[in-house]
C-alpha cells in the first residue's frame, strides 16, 4: 500500500473509527492496569494496544500531506508511549498512555467541519477540558490513594478534580505527593485556560460579526470551496448568481489587495463572503485561500489601485497559471480585456476565458439586428429566475440514441429543451444537425429546474 492510499484510508470514516477504537481501548486497558490487583493478560493486552497504537499513529502523523514537520508534531503523543512498554502493571508510568487521548482531537476534526468555526472552537476546548478532567482525576487517585485517604478513591478523586477546575485552587484540601500536586496543577492551569479560551472565543465571534457582518473562517478547513481573485464592479453580480446557483461552499473566499473593504449594494450577500487582503498573484496568498483544496477559481480582471487594463490582464495571466500550477483539477475562469492573452491562458490549462470587451460588442450587436432578442439573453444568463442553462451526463439507457429523439423525450417528459451536447473534451456543440449519443457526454440543456435524471 502507497503512502498516498494508506492516508486515504486513514482519512475515511473507517479509519478514523478504528483510531478512535484503538485510543478507547488503550486507556480502558490502562484504567485497569493501575488497579490494585489487575490480572497479568490486562498487561499483555495494555502492551499490544500500545504497540497497534504507536504504529497507527505514526503511519499517521508521517503521511500527512500538510508536510514533514506538522507529522512531526503529530508524532509526539506516539512517542511518549514508549516508555511505558517496560513500565510494570500499577506503575505512574502508565499514565502517559493517556497522551494517546490528544488523538481524538483531529480525529473529531472531520465530523464537524459543517459547524461554524467558533462552534469548532468552543467543542475543541470542551473535548480538551473533558480529557484533562479525566487524566487529572486518575493521576490524583494513583499518587494519593496510600498517601492521602481524603483522596483515596476514584470517585474522591475525581470530585476532587472537578471542583479544582472550576475553583482554580485546590479543594477540598491540596494532594501530599508531588504526583498529585502535579496533577491538580494541570487541572486547574487547564481550567483557567478553558476559561480565557471561552472568553476569547465568544468575544472574537461577537466582535468579527458586528464589524463585518460576515462569517469567521478557518483558513484550513476551507474545501470545495469558490475562490474569487480580484473585485471590480461585476463581482457583487458575480457573487449574487454564484449563491443563487447553491452548487459551492457557502463562503466563497475573496482574494484582493484593493484599499479598504469593498461595500455591498445587498448587505445580506457580505455574510457569504470572506476577504483574503493580499495579493492573488503570490502563492503564499493562494495557498492561505485554500487553492489546492478549492474546487472552482474565478479571476476577475482587477484596475485597482490605479492599474491600466494591460496590467490588471498581466496579472490575470500570472494568477491563472499559478493557480493551474497548485492544483490541476480546480475550474479555472478567467476575464480580461483583450483577445490577445487568450492562447496563453488555454496552453496553460485555464479552463473558460471571458473577453470582457467582446462579449459586451456581442450582445449590443444582436440587439440591435434582433429585437426583443435581450430579454432572452437576460433570462438564461442569471440563475435567479427562469430558464437556465445546465448539464447532465448522458445516461448509459440512452447511450446509442440520436439528437432528435432525445428532443422530444426531455421535452415530453422534464420540460426540458435540448439544445447541445458536451463531447468527452469538454467541446460543446449547438444544435448539432445529426449526432448519436456515446458514453462520456453530457446533455446541455436549458430548463427552468435542475433536470434530475436517471443514470441506469
Amino acid at each position: 500500500m502507497s503512502p498516498r492510499q494508506a492516508r486515504r484510508w486513514l482519512e475515511s470514516r473507517a479509519g478514523r473509527t478504528a483510531g478512535a477504537t484503538l485510543v478507547a481501548a488503550s486507556a480502558t486497558s490502562t484504567l485497569l492496569e493501575l488497579g490494585d490487583a489487575s490480572p497479568s493478560w490486562v498487561h499483555v493486552a495494555g502492551l499490544a494496544l500500545t504497540g497497534v497504537t504507536v504504529v497507527e499513529g505514526l503511519v499517521r502523523a508521517w503521511t500527512d500531506p500538510r508536510g514533514r514537520r506538522r507529522g512531526a508534531l503529530r508524532s509526539l503523543p506516539e512517542l511518549a508511549l514508549l516508555p511505558t512498554l517496560a513500565a510494570a502493571p500499577g506503575s505512574p508510568l502508565l499514565l502517559l498512555r493517556f497522551a494517546r487521548l490528544l488523538r481524538l482531537l483531529p480525529l473529531a476534526e472531520p465530523s464537524a467541519k459543517h459547524l461554524r468555526p467558533g462552534t469548532r472552537a468552543l467543542l475543541r476546548v470542551g473535548l480538551v477540558a473533558t480529557l484533562a478532567l479525566f487524566v487529572g482525576s486518575v493521576a490524583i487517585y494513583v499518587f494519593e490513594r496510600h498517601e492521602n485517604p481524603s483522596l483515596g478513591t476514584p470517585s474522591l478523586s475525581f470530585t476532587a478534580a472537578l471542583f479544582s477546575m472550576v475553583a482554580g485552587e485546590p479543594i477540598p484540601m491540596p494532594p501530599v505527593t508531588w504526583g498529585g500536586r502535579a496533577a491538580i496543577g494541570l487541572v486547574i492551569a487547564t481550567g483557567l485556560a478553558v476559561f480565557a479560551t471561552v472568553a476569547g472565543t465568544v468575544g472574537a465571534v461577537v466582535t468579527d460579526a458586528i464589524r463585518t457582518g460576515g462569517p469567521m473562517v478557518d483558513w484550513e478547513d476551507l474545501e470545495g470551496h469558490l475562490i474569487i481573485c480580484g473585485w471590480n464592479r461585476k463581482a457583487e453580480l458575480l457573487v449574487r448568481e454564484v449563491q443563487s446557483a447553491k452548487t459551492v461552499a457557502d463562503v466563497i473566499v475573496v482574494v484582493t489587495d484593493a484599499d479598504g473593504e469593498p461595500s455591498f449594494q445587498d448587505p445580506g450577500l457580505r455574510r457569504h463572503v470572506q476577504f483574503l487582503h493580499a495579493d492573488f498573484t503570490e502563492v503564499a496568498s493562494l495557498e492561505r485561500a485554500g487553492v489546492r483544496r478549492a474546487a472552482k477559481c474565478i479571476l476577475l480582471s482587477d484596475t485597482s489601485r490605479g492599474r491600466s487594463e494591460r496590467d490588471a490582464d498581466a496579472r490575470t495571466v500570472l494568477a491563472a497559471l499559478t493557480i493551474e500550477r497548485l492544483n490541476p483539477a480546480v475550474y479555472t475562469c478567467a476575464e480580461v480585456h483583450t483577445r490577445d492573452h487568450v492562447a496563453h491562458l488555454r496552453m496553460g490549462n485555464v479552463n473558460d476565458v471571458v473577453v470582457s470587451g467582446e462579449h459586451s460588442a456581442f450582445l449590443l450587436a444582436q440587439a440591435a439586428l434582433t429585437k426583443g432578442v435581450m430579454g432572452l439573453f437576460e433570462e438564461i444568463m442569471t440563475l435567479e429566475y427562469g430558464n437556465k442553462f445546465t448539464t447532465v451526463e448522458v445516461p448509459t439507457r440512452w447511450i446509442g440514441k440520436t439528437f432528435d429523439a432525445l428532443l422530444v423525450t426531455l421535452k415530453q417528459e422534464h420540460e426540458a429543451l435540448l439544445v447541445g451536447v458536451r463531447s468527452a473534451d469538454g467541446t460543446v456543440t449547438l444544435n448539432p444537425k445529426a449526432h448519436t449519443f456515446a458514453k462520456g457526454e453530457a446533455l446541455v440543456l436549458l430548463a427552468s429546474r435542475d433536470v434530475l435524471l436517471d443514470q441506469g
